[in-house]
């Protein structure tokens, strides 16, 4: 069951993965980076005490990148100053954190985008080498944080929650949404890149046989496909309903669950 009135189609011929925890997915993540031909777009919510399984810092691997020549951006997000946070959480582009920049030399590109009145964009994705026959997309809940960089399960104390990777066409969709969120940012940036315009590319070959369907929420646009896809694979269930998660807000969850006499 896909949504029908989304901004991405129903794209065939993908490869696609499961991570589960940090250190599975921030290896492969990783991986992917190191091996980076042309570009590394992504986008952060939360980032904080975070070093790469290998040991390394989110920079570490990112100025590396760079230093290929390969074109790195990071959309991260600015916080407005009033919000009841833990503003350390954030990379919102302060004095302090662009003197660290500096210090690296590094040449990032980097944006910053808000939210408006609400808490955070919660997205987290990553692409690399996008138009590429390699590209590869991830998305999932995965945070920035030392404390997701754990091994699967919970016997190690560590946040728990999983990524997808992505090969194959709809990749170019995890692209267009780093490009949309890119375009309406702040115009403030870092990095010599950071004022030009990501070019949008085809979209790579199929290499697999699963469909895909890209959904997200986006409170400008009053995208709320994520939200649409999971009522329709609830009220299209035959035998049994697994829900993981923290919490729920929505109440419409609840009631479709309720709707089919599944739990």
């Amino acid at each position: 069951m896909f949504v029908e009135q989304a901004r991405y189609p129903v794209r065939q011929g993908n490869r696609v993965r499961a991570y589960v925890d940090g250190v599975s997915a921030f290896s492969r993540i990783a991986q992917t980076i190191d091996a980076a031909q042309q570009s590394v777009y992504i986008t952060v919510a939360w980032i904080h005490d975070f070093v790469w399984p290998d040991g390394r810092s989110f920079f570490d691997v990112l100025d590396d990148a760079c230093a290929r020549g390969v074109d790195v951006r990071v959309l991260f997000w600015r916080p407005d100053p009033s919000l009841p946070i833990d503003h350390a959480t954030c990379f919102s582009g302060t004095d302090e954190q662009r003197a660290f920049l500096r210090t690296r030399d590094s040449k990032i590109g980097i944006r910053w985008d808000d939210a408006g009145d609400a808490i955070v964009h919660h997205q987290k994705s990553w692409v690399i080498d996008p138009g590429t026959a390699h590209a590869s997309a991830f998305v999932g809940g995965i945070d920035i944080n030392l404390a997701y960089v754990v091994e699967p399960g919970y016997a190690n104390g560590g946040a728990h929650d999983v990524f997808v990777e992505i090969n194959g066409p709809a990749t170019l969709d995890v692209l267009d949404n780093f490009i949309d969120r890119w375009r309406q940012a702040d115009q403030d940036y870092w990095g010599k890149t950071g004022d030009e315009p990501v070019q949008a590319c085809i979209a790579p070959p199929e290499c697999g046989e699963a469909q895909v369907q890209v959904q997200r929420t986006m409170k400008r646009t009053h995208e709320r496909t994520i939200l649409e896809q999971y009522l329709l694979a609830i009220d299209a269930a035959e035998q049994y309903i697994y829900i993981e998660n923290w919490y729920f807000e929505e109440r419409s969850v609840v009631d479709s669950e309720s709707s089919v006499g599944l739990l």
